[in-house]
């Protein structure tokens, strides 16, 4: 069996989702956050998305392993479960997030918006950067390999609540990114897009009759910008926030696609189909194109056969920043070990039973980050922005 193949992908998700089924996971059942009929299809489809990233850069490990090359795989699926789910996590951005806009016509408060962003994207963020910093000290001995002032000027940049990645070298440590999978710098765009987008894009919320055609115009353009191009993630990247604000603005002018939730996840499944199996080379325009039609009938309710809308999906939507920010760090951990580096790239069935392990490692260390540190996280944020009227 090829390393590649499809079958590696789906046993281990169907793994985890009979894993997240046991009873200990039940506290993810009640959301930190009020969920509806149209945001339950997000809450399920960020748990898929998050797992497809890990399954991305667990096979890019074992190219990295067996070659000494981290790229993407020789393969359709595995390369875009990397670039189509992070694209698909800006959409849910830009939906969520936009349509507090469009409710608030431009004004939602943004000093309690950047609040209640910091308390819940830092916890875990900082958890995962301490980590990676122990780490670190671990491989340098606990001892300063370089003088202290440049050490904290490497560091300093890591508490800005992930808009700076970690640097090429710490304390003479080289490749910190690998530790962390360089997962980071996603955080950097949502920033740009709390801070920079969102504050300049409130401006034609004011108006009911303009949020749209502007969404619309700007998603146009970054689109047409990229074809012509031949390709450029930063525009494909930005239009993934936007087709995400287009929905929402449509939904905001009540437009609603008549569809039965078998249509439209027969409507799903043929575009992701297309995204994830066909050989189309990475951030091309027709699949921000694909996966934005996957995502504009799943934020109109498409359950896609009711893989979005089950109990194991819910529950691992529920621990999905966990398991986003801490895959690094697993991944990292066991390919240290020489024993399960030798042993798990002995043959490719090995390789996916130790994936399968470090999963399950990962879904725990969410699991726990979640409960113990992420929620509290947020609650505490609530607090803050309470106490401020």
């Amino acid at each position: 069996m090829n390393i590649y193949t499809p079958v590696g992908y789906f046993f281990v998700l169907a793994a985890l989702l009979l894993l997240i089924k046991l009873p200990i996971f039940a506290p993810t059942d009640k959301k930190w956050h009020i969920s509806t009929s149209r945001t339950s299809t997000i809450d399920g489809l960020r748990g898929y998305l998050a797992v497809g990233v890990f399954i991305h850069h667990a096979v890019i490990y074992y190219r990295y392993l067996t070659e000494g090359v981290w790229d993407n795989p020789p393969s359709s699926l595995y390369t875009q479960l990397g670039s189509i789910d992070v694209s698909l996590f800006f959409m849910i951005t830009g939906y969520l997030f936009w349509g507090k806009i469009i409710s608030t016509e431009g004004r939602p408060g943004w000093i309690k918006l950047f609040i209640g962003r910091a308390f819940r994207i830092g916890p875990v963020y900082f958890l995962m950067t301490g980590f990676m910093l122990l780490i670190i000290a671990v491989e340098t001995q606990f001892t300063l390999q370089e003088p202290l002032n440049k050490v904290l000027l490497e560091i300093s940049p890591l508490l800005l609540f992930g808009i700076f990645e970690p640097g090429h070298v710490i304390n003479g440590f080289n490749g910190p990114r690998g530790i962390t999978a360089a997962v980071t710098w996603t955080l950097r765009y949502e920033w740009v897009f709390y801070i920079i987008i969102l504050p300049f894009s409130a401006l034609f919320a004011r108006n009911s009759k303009h949020h749209l055609i502007y969404s619309v115009a700007v998603l146009l353009l970054c689109l047409a910008s990229s074809f012509f191009k031949n390709g450029s993630s930063n525009n494909l990247l930005l239009a993934a926030f936007y087709i995400g604000m287009v929905c929402a603005s449509l939904q905001a002018h009540e437009f609603e696609i008549g569809m039965t939730d078998k249509t439209t996840s027969i409507i799903a499944t043929l575009a992701l189909w297309f995204v994830f199996f066909e050989p189309i080379p990475t951030y091309k325009t027709i699949q921000t194109v694909l996966s934005g039609i996957a995502f504009f009938v799943i934020v109109n309710g498409c359950s896609l056969f009711g893989l979005l809308t089950n109990k194991s999906a819910q529950r691992l939507g529920e621990i999905s920043y966990g398991i986003y920010l801490l895959q690094g760090l697993v991944l990292f951990a066991f390919a240290r070990i020489p024993e399960v580096r030798t042993l798990s790239t002995s043959t490719t069935i090995h390789y996916w039973l130790f994936l399968l392990i470090e999963a399950i490692t990962l879904i725990a260390l969410a699991f726990a980050a979640y409960y113990f540190i992420e929620k509290p996280g947020i609650a505490a944020g609530k607090k803050v922005v309470a106490r401020l009227g």
